[in-house]
């Protein structure tokens, strides 16, 4: 008899379905360190052009958000182009700029998860001392 029996063909299945079960997980956990990391980029690229704009302003600059869908898409632009960075809307995160001290001069930059199992986690960085912290996932 040259045909597979339905019992190993039930075998092949299962097989299929526990190595599906194990890399499932794996694969959803590294897309999520992808967008931690793209996160990360975007705001060490935000604190390079914070400290930039400090050089010339002796000042931080205070952002709301980075995002189109965040503010109003002409303050979005505006902070953009003044801190002559390129990052812009996506659906993953929102970014902002919060800014205190006296004459502005500590900043904190933020990255809001906006989508996916984390969504509304932050990832934080100090931008005056490079630090970054973030809530666990």
């Amino acid at each position: 008899n040259k045909a597979f029996s339905i019992l190993e063909l039930m075998v092949v299945v299962v097989i299929i379905a526990v190595l599906a079960a194990i890399a499932f997980p794996k694969y959803n956990k590294a897309v999520e360190e992808t967008h931690k990391r793209e996160a990360l980029t975007a705001l060490n690229i935000i604190r390079s052009a914070e400290l930039a704009y400090k050089i010339d302003n002796n000042k931080y600059y205070a952002v709301a958000s980075l995002a189109d869908s965040g503010v109003d898409k002409d303050t979005a632009d505006d902070a953009r182009s003044v801190l002559n960075i390129d990052i812009y809307d996506n659906e993953d995160w929102d970014y902002s700029v919060g800014v205190s001290g006296i004459d502005s001069s500590t900043a904190t930059a933020t990255a809001v998860r906006q989508r996916g199992e984390h969504m509304n986690n932050q990832i934080l960085l100090d931008i005056t001392g490079g630090a970054v912290s973030e809530y666990s996932w």
